[in-house]
């Protein structure tokens, strides 16, 4: 009964309205401090999570709502981070598909987080502009330079992933975009993986993921209570809840146990101190010591002690 009103109970929720951290990078040594800002009026726990650049989980977390509407989260960088990489920060109460996201770097090895691509990303016009007294006739030179200004393969990507599992992710996630733009400034997504596919087969399964996608927030913002599964993260948070519940229900039931086994032994001492009182003078005294004590006290005559005690002979 107890978990079910813990979990029936109607705080008021409202959802993140900004998000950010203190840098782009981050070291092992140093902390990041994500924070930001909720809609006016908000309670509860702020969640946040993080995934790394395969959109594969890493750490969930909470984030208590101050009074003015704000909430930070200090996070260490050695306990929670084990490899080199791009990460984003979801933060969100209880709608996560309308999550606010951050992206940011971290590096475990003291080296900034560099793909190569802009010192790499020589363009064959650059070259020709820097060789035009070589002697060699445009078309030739075109051919020597071709394998020169060939596209830098970044390091993220994942051997046993098919190149159009990057290039799906580029047109389907507006942060994934933001991030590879940011990093691999002048490549275009299918140069940098590799792919060599129909660009047109993309764009329909990306219209086919996109459209699924759509319909599913509109399903969840259509109705009051967000569906119980609608993606790993609301799980997680579901899980965390139930968790809390039930801490808080041992609590309870611990605490009743402790009461009334306190009153137990209450009971049993009143008992005793009754027993000596009472019943013990009775049991432990002789006939003759009981009317000997009722005649000291006045309780009966001389002539009725005398009587009783002429029976007890």
């Amino acid at each position: 009964m107890f978990l079910f009103l813990g979990l029936s109970a109607s705080p008021v929720f409202a959802e993140v309205v900004s998000i950010q951290a203190n840098g782009d990078l981050f070291y092992k040594n140093e902390q990041i401090h994500i924070s930001g800002t909720v809609e006016t009026g908000s309670t509860g726990l702020v969640t946040i999570v993080i995934r790394d650049q395969n959109n594969d989980f890493v750490l969930l977390t909470h984030s208590e709502i101050y009074l003015d509407d704000s909430f930070e989260k200090k996070i260490n960088v050695e306990n929670q981070f084990v490899k080199n990489g791009s990460y984003s920060a979801k933060g969100f109460i209880l709608d996560m598909t309308n999550a606010e996201i951050i992206n940011f770097d971290v590096s475990l090895d003291g080296f900034p987080i560099h793909d190569g691509s802009e010192s790499n990303n020589v363009t064959t016009d650059e070259i020709m502009n820097d060789n035009l007294n070589t002697g060699f006739a445009d078309d030739e030179l075109t051919n020597i330079l071709e394998p020169i200004g060939s596209v830098n393969r970044a390091s993220f990507l994942d051997s046993s992933k098919d190149p159009s599992y990057y290039v799906e992710r580029y047109y389907s996630e507006p942060h994934y975009k933001s991030w590879f733009d940011k990093n691999y400034p002048g490549q275009t997504i299918e140069e940098t993986v590799g792919y060599d596919g129909s660009l047109g087969d993309v764009k329909y399964t990306v219209k086919e993921i996109t459209g699924t996608k759509i319909i599913q927030e509109a399903q969840a913002s259509s109705i009051i209570d967000p569906p119980m599964t609608v993606t790993e993260d609301f799980d997680v948070v579901q899980i965390s809840l139930v968790i809390m519940a039930l801490g808080i229900l041992f609590g309870i039931v611990y605490g009743v146990k402790r009461q009334a086994d306190s009153n137990t032994r209450q009971i049993q001492l009143n008992r005793n101190i009754l027993r000596k009182k009472i019943l013990n003078p009775i049991l432990e005294s002789s006939p003759k010591e009981i009317i000997q004590t009722r005649l000291a006290k006045g309780k009966i005559t001389l002539e009725e002690y005398d009587r009783l005690k002429s029976k007890l002979d």
